[in-house]
């Protein structure tokens, strides 16, 4: 049987219990084998719930009433020194190390981090905390701070308000409890199925995890009468480190997978006190030392693992050990010299109008040097002293000039062939610039777009809502050039068929086309049920594709044009992704194509762009004077394999296929700036002003299309 305890004797196993939370996230964030340890920030979030909700109960069953001033007034002094100074570390370190454009959205971040409400910066941002292929941020891991303060910010009102109701305390607390750990989690399994991002950033998904810990607070009482208490302990110990182990990427979180942290947790908690429960071994010396700290070892942690990989391609172990050791010494001293001395400061405590005065100032501290560092870095402007020649798309005539006889009559115009056409402009125009740009070192002051634009440079059609996000399953009307127009060229694919918007929209106005766009983010035409990322079903990916194909199988529907970015895909196969073997991808794309030359289309499967691994503006303005440096190798950088499957696909069929590479290659070197043209949008999408250049091109290769 478990026997009563006092406040102060909880202390130790809920240390351990921060301590084993916090070493499970280092473990993960640093890539030493636990692939699930991002379940140590569940574990926070039930403890955080259960000290809360504990500690408001006591007040009212002693004083009759909540202080909510004086609430936050403990929560300021508990936890701004701290976030503070790791806030203003980090903003001045990547303003120093890191180029300015990393050092301008760590500024964004910073100002979010500091408003508490970074979990909904990154949910906006479309930031996949597990899975990002994108450069992550230095204050990512804020977002799970910015839940607890969030929680901080609600809880107290809400149990207030409660209590105003029902006079029974018990009762009002858990009735509260109770309605949000059930809407919560609901909200949480639905958003899990619908949109991973939001349910993984969103505190109304992640609340009833707190909301647990609540109700762990208001059972506490009685814990001594559960039956076999150490073994429930055990159990729940051994759920947490479990999931640990067993989950990863690919987990559907939070979900109902939260379930097994977030419950074993709360296990661990009610079994305190019982003889043989997991508490010995929680309340080792060493565990109650990284759980005293664990708050600062988490700040600390990220950044400079960031910091680190930013300033190194490829780190060590050795190295990333190094930085997590770094992070627990400089949590030792921020506890030693900020944290406790603040938060236990006698005049501090007398005064809650004081306390939160303080926690004011220093969030003015963080917020004034992010402001000023994001306005510095806000408009890049490079200097080398090299002014590239500004390039304009030419255009050929459309036909042949009209020539007489002796006679004096005229004889018929002769249309010349628009793919030969084509051909001799990029061999005339396009490559010879492509080459000789591909041996410039310095970065035009002229670039375009500036270098602060590169990364929002992106086709119309996205921020018109015609790429289907993730989690919708149905296309919008989006209909442009020539709406009268008896001819409708259809841009079908995924992201990557968007990339020729700029082009394919210039091209219809000028030839009183209509463009049809139909487009879903990471989502192939072709029928094969995808996955999401690692293992995550994308239901909406196949829901999406039969209305698609419909709408371009319209009468109106002349030239269909398909680009997919192929090496994204994967399959199911054993319970493990794999890549779609390439018979499957030609199977299903040849079906995809008959389907619509039946329908008497014409098609054209339009080679893919080189893709780049990273972030092209970031490469540019670190090396201003070694542009060289950035630009893309031709073997690397494009899939042979795949070009050739799609283009003896296309002639066995009697489709089109043309290679788009000799519109950003030459040789084997395929340039990031063209002229004073930036190229890429990021990884892996040309921008919207070097797709608005090749308008010529792309103009010719339809009107071959249609005439042909």
């Amino acid at each position: 049987m478990a026997a009563r305890r006092s406040a102060s004797e909880l202390l130790p196993e809920i240390e351990g219990l921060r301590g084993l939370a916090v070493v499970s996230v280092l473990l993960y964030h640093a890539g030493f084998g636990f692939s699930g340890g991002y379940v140590g920030v569940d574990v926070f979030f039930v403890l955080s719930g259960f000290l809360i909700t504990r500690l408001l109960v006591r007040e009212r069953n002693a004083t009759g009433r909540i202080s909510l001033a004086a609430f936050y007034a403990r929560r300021a002094r508990r936890l701004l020194p701290a976030a503070t100074l790791v806030l203003l570390f980090t903003v001045v370190a990547s303003y120093a190390l890191l180029n300015p454009l990393r050092a301008h959205d760590t500024a964004v971040d910073a100002r979010w981090a500091a408003l508490f409400a970074a979990n909904v910066h990154f949910a906006r941002l479309g930031t996949d905390y597990l899975a990002s292929s994108a450069a992550p941020s230095l204050l990512q891991h804020w977002w799970s701070l910015a839940i607890e303060e969030q929680f901080y910010l609600v809880w107290p009102g809400l149990l207030a308000a409660a209590w105003a109701v029902w006079r029974r305390v018990t009762a009002a607390v858990m009735t509260v409890c109770v309605a949000v750990v059930v809407g919560s989690f609901v909200v949480g399994i639905a958003l899990t199925g619908s949109n991973p991002v939001w349910a993984y950033f969103a505190p109304w998904s992640r609340a009833w995890e707190l909301a647990l810990g609540g109700l762990c607070a208001l059972v506490w009482p009685w814990r001594e009468r559960i039956v076999g208490a150490a073994g429930l302990g055990w159990a729940g110990l051994f759920a947490v480190g479990a999931s640990a182990l067993v989950y990863d990427s690919s987990t559907a979180f939070p979900g109902s997978a939260a379930l097994v942290p977030v419950v074993g947790t709360s296990a661990v908690i009610l079994s305190i006190g019982a003889t043989g429960a997991p508490g010995r071994v929680l309340s080792t010396a060493p565990l109650q030392w990284i759980g005293g700290r664990s708050y600062g070892i988490y700040l600390w942690h990220w950044p400079l693992l960031v910091l680190l990989a930013e300033r190194y391609e490829r780190t060590t172990p050795g190295w990333r050990a190094g930085a997590l050791a770094l992070s627990v010494v400089l949590a030792a001293f921020t506890y030693v010299l900020l944290e406790n001395p603040l938060r236990h400061h006698p005049s501090l405590i007398r005064s809650t109008s004081r306390s939160l005065a303080v926690g004011s100032l220093m969030l003015g501290l963080v917020i004034v040097p992010a402001w000023w560092a994001e306005t510095t870095t806000s408009d890049v402007r490079l200097s080398t002293g090299y002014v590239a020649a500004t390039i304009a798309p030419t255009f050929p005539m459309s036909s042949l000039p009209v020539t007489g006889d002796p006679a004096g009559s005229t004889t018929t115009t002769v249309a010349p062939d628009p793919l030969a056409l084509l051909e001799q402009k990029v061999a005339a125009e396009l490559q010879p610039l492509i080459a000789a740009s591909a041996q410039q070192d310095l970065v035009p002051d002229n670039i375009t777009p500036s270098i602060s634009q590169q990364a929002k440079d992106s086709p119309r059609v996205w921020g018109d809502g015609c790429l289907v996000e993730f989690f919708d399953d149905t296309s919008p009307v989006c209909e442009y050039g020539d709406l009268t127009s008896d001819t409708t060229v259809a841009l079908f694919g995924d992201s990557h068929v968007d990339q020729w918007f700029p082009a394919a929209e210039e091209a219809a106005i000028r030839n009183h086309w209509k463009l049809l766009v139909i487009s879903k983010s990471k989502c192939a035409i072709v029928d094969i049920d995808i996955v999401y990322e690692g293992t995550r079903p994308y239901p909406q990916c196949t829901e999406w594709r039969p209305d698609a194909m419909a709408r371009v199988l319209a009468p109106e529907v002349k030239v269909v044009i398909i680009t997919h970015w192929r090496q994204h895909y994967h399959v199911v196969d054993g319970g493990e992704a794999r890549n779609v073997y390439d018979r499957e991808w030609r199977d299903a794309l040849g079906e995809a194509v008959s389907t619509l030359q039946n329908a008497g289309k014409k098609v054209l499967l339009l080679g893919d762009t080189p893709f780049a691994r990273g972030p092209m503006d970031q490469c540019i303005v670190s090396h201003p004077r070694t542009l060289t440096s950035c630009n893309l190798d031709r073997p690397n950088h494009v899939v042979a394999n795949a070009m050739e499957l799609e283009r003896d696909l296309a002639a066995t069929l009697g489709a089109d296929y043309y290679d788009t590479n000799q519109w950003f290659c030459a040789g084997d070197v395929c340039p990031v700036v063209i002229g004073n043209m930036a190229v890429y949008l990021d990884s892996h999408h040309i921008n919207a002003t070097y797709g608005l250049f090749l308008t010529p091109y792309l103009e010719l290769l339809i009107q071959h299309l249609l005439t042909s």
